[in-house]
């Protein structure tokens, strides 16, 4: 029986130690310990330093100072069942307050709120913004202010103007570009004199072979004499056909030749003239041209007929004249012959 007591004695005394060490691997403090390391574990937050098992005598920070001379606060925690005490969770950080006074997207802050406002006074300064040319502002903070950045845009246009005439070599937003910038006289707004051999106004074209040209020679070429001529302008209105004299401004439309006859670019019918006229007048109007036409060939044909009977009597006269004597040059009773040839000559005449 001796031996049996010893023997549970040992057990007993195995079993003390084997807790003992079990319990100092968690938060050494026993049961408390136990439940504490659950908690702990839950809520994902770690154990206070004083509770820590790797602390030295970090029993004090549990027991009061009756027992073993410590503050107590632990099991005065664990007798009100706040176990958050143990392992308190993390302080939670209140969110940044970002400030964006001139309201352009960035902030004065920077951190959590994004990219630091270069400016928060002046919305068009902030990073990645665009370079005016025109406030004096370093607008995107790259350290060039205005045209001395070459990103910057709306910079006025560089105009050049030697000669002080108010137009400038570059042309485009500087206006029409001045050809000659050394010579004041010289430039599209000036007048082209025909004389000189210059393009006055920039236009291309020199002297005469620019139609607004001031001082130049009128030139009228009429080559078919019927006082219009090509030209046109100075000379009065223009001639569409200078080969043909019935052909001209101040002519009559005909409204059925296919021809333009009065320079309007309207032919026959298309001519108010022609559309004006009613059929009566369209008759009298060719019944006049065919009456021309006819007395001038009656004319002709007369002159025609009296130089040919004017030819032919003279040589018919000397024919007969000549046959005449012929047959009766031995005739004595040859007066009468003679006068019913002379009576017949004279009216051959009445007959012309």
């Amino acid at each position: 029986m001796k031996n049996i007591r010893q023997y549970k004695g040992i057990i007993a005394t195995a079993i003390f130690v084997t807790s003992s060490v079990i319990t100092s691997s968690a938060s050494a403090f026993g049961s408390l310990g136990r439940d504490v390391d659950r908690f702990c574990a839950s809520t994902g937050d770690p154990l206070k330093t004083e509770f820590q098992p790797q602390v030295e005598d970090n029993c004090t920070a549990c027991h009061d100072n009756g027992s073993r001379g410590g503050s107590g606060a632990g099991k005065t925690a664990s007798k009100r069942d706040n176990l958050e005490f143990f392992c308190p969770p993390a302080p939670i950080t209140p969110p940044q307050t970002c400030t964006d006074a001139d309201r352009d997207g960035f902030n004065a802050e920077g951190g959590l709120c994004g990219a630091v406002d270069l400016n928060d006074s002046h919305s068009d300064v902030y990073p990645g913004a665009p370079e005016i040319c025109t406030d004096g502002v370093d607008n995107d903070g790259n350290g060039l202010v205005d045209k001395a950045d070459p990103a910057a845009i709306n910079c006025p246009a560089q105009c050049t103007d030697m000669d002080a005439d108010n137009y400038s070599l570059e042309g485009g937003e500087c206006g029409p570009v001045d050809c000659n910038d050394n010579d004041a006289l010289i430039n599209p707004g000036a007048e082209e004199n025909c004389s000189d051999g210059i393009d006055n106004n920039c236009n291309g074209k020199v002297d005469s072979a620019d139609l607004n040209a001031v001082g130049c020679s009128i030139m009228c070429t009429d080559a078919d004499a019927d006082g219009y001529n090509l030209e046109g302008g100075a000379c009065g209105p223009m001639d569409c056909d200078d080969s043909n004299p019935e052909l001209n401004p101040g002519a009559m439309e005909i409204c059925d030749d296919g021809v333009d006859n009065n320079c309007d670019a309207r032919i026959d019918a298309a001519d108010r003239a022609c559309q004006a006229m009613d059929n009566d007048d369209v008759l009298k109007e060719k019944h006049k041209k065919a009456r021309l036409k006819f007395e001038a060939c009656k004319s002709e044909y007369k002159q025609v007929r009296r130089e040919f009977k004017n030819s032919r009597m003279t040589n018919d006269r000397s024919d007969r004249k000549r046959r005449w004597k012929r047959e009766h040059r031995d005739d004595d009773d040859h007066s009468d012959r003679k006068r019913r040839w002379k009576k017949r000559d004279r009216r051959e005449k009445d007959d012309d």
